[in-house]
Order: structure tokens, then sequence, then C-alpha cells
């Protein structure tokens, strides 16, 4: 009776150091799970941009050799635990801090070149709208001037975002067209052109040049009592 509960017992603490062990080992997995799922959920969004940005012909980055370092790691991971999963619970085997500091760099790298290519694509397609210039014309047209405020700051939010469809990259563009109406809207739609692109030159950082200052564009400045509010200043 006696050695029947001695086996028992020896059983029950086999049992439970097996139960620990597995206990430990399932923390090891989600550990590592966590660690996946984070990753993924960092460079899927960041892949969308960077396939929208090429397929639009905005931007064609080449990670070079980091990121085919990087697919050679994941998918020797990948292998590694369909031989024998727990591999990735095995420091000898995967080493999560170096794959995390080794796929952190490409997302860190990927991220700033598709901001940098985003940022200048933008800085070319939108119309300047210099707070000043506005302001100026404000006096004399405030209804348009109010659009063209509320235009911009709907692109200024927009810059912000990274496109990841090409549905996005639309709405931008779509903004972007709905900025130049606005610009064209001034004075009721009749405002001369030449008018238009002085203004529109004039709210750039770098300002208008002076052959942009026609006849024509001084009368039109003159009758809306607004000449005197622009001034001229040497280009640098």
């Amino acid at each position: 009776m006696i050695l029947d509960d001695c086996r028992t017992l020896s059983a029950r603490v086999t049992e439970k150091k097996q139960l620990r062990l597995n206990v430990e080992q399932l923390k090891r997995f989600q550990k590592v799970r966590d660690l996946f799922v984070q990753q993924v959920r960092r460079l899927l969004p960041l892949l969308g941009v960077m396939r929208t940005l090429r397929d639009a012909g905005i931007a064609r980055i080449d990670l070079g050799e980091n990121a085919r370092m990087v697919a050679a790691l994941i998918a020797r991971t990948r292998d590694t635990f369909r031989e024998k999963a727990e591999s990735l619970v095995d420091e000898r085997t995967f080493a999560s801090t170096p794959f995390k500091d080794a796929v952190d760099a490409v997302g860190n790298r990927l991220e700033a070149e598709l901001q940098t290519a985003w940022q200048k694509y933008t800085e070319t397609k939108i119309p300047a709208t210099n707070r000043d210039v506005l302001d100026v014309l404000a006096t004399a047209f405030p209804r348009e001037v109010r659009l063209l405020r509320q235009r911009a700051e709907r692109l200024d939010l927009t810059r912000q975002t990274l496109p990841e469809s090409a549905a996005a990259l639309g709405e931008f563009d779509a903004d972007v067209s709905e900025l130049q109406r606005a610009w064209g809207q001034l004075g009721g739609g009749d405002m001369p052109p030449t008018v238009v692109a002085f203004l529109k030159a004039a709210a750039a950082p770098s300002g208008a040049r002076l052959d942009l200052l026609t006849e024509e564009v001084r009368r039109w400045l003159a009758d809306h009592k607004i000449l005197t509010a622009f001034s001229i200043r040497a280009a640098t």
C-alpha cells in the first residue's frame, strides 16, 4: 500500500514538473508570438505604402543587403520552426533580441525613406498657401480665403499620413485639385490668369518673381486696395 502511494506520488511529482516546464515553454512561445505580431503590424502598412508609391511612379526604394539579410533570417527561422517548434524558445537556435533589432533596423530605414519620398512628392503637388498672403487677400475675398485655408489645412494633415493604397493616393490628388480650384475661385472665378499666377507665386516660400508683377497685376492689386500689402525683396 505504502509502496503504491509512493509510486503515485512520484508520478504526480514528475507530472507537476512537466506541467511547470510546459507552462514556461508556453510563456516563451507567447513572448516570441508577440514579437512576431508586433513586427508584422509594423511592416505590413509600410510595405503597402512602398507598393503604392512604386506603382504610382513616385518612389522606388531598394533597402539593399540589409533587407535581404533580414529576409534570409526570417526564412531560416521559419524552416527551423517547421522542423522543430521548440527551436523558437531555445536561445541557441533563435535569438529574439538580435532578430528584433535586425527587423527594426530595416523597418526604421524603410519608414524614413518612404517619409522622405512622400514629402518630396507632396511639396511639388500642393500649391503654397502662405498665411501672410492669405491674410492680405482675406480683406477683399473673405469667403474664398476661408475655403483656401480649409483646403490647405486638410492637405497639411494628409501629408502627415503615408498612403497605404491607391485609393488613399487618389484622395490626396483630389484634395490637391480642390485646392487648385479654390485658388481659381478668387474673385468669383473672374480673376485674370496673370493675377492668379502672381498670387500663387507670392504665396510660395520663395515669393513671386518681379516679372510676374505686370501692369495688369499691379492695377488689379491697386483696384482691390492691397497693392501696398506686397513688398519687393532680393532673392536669396
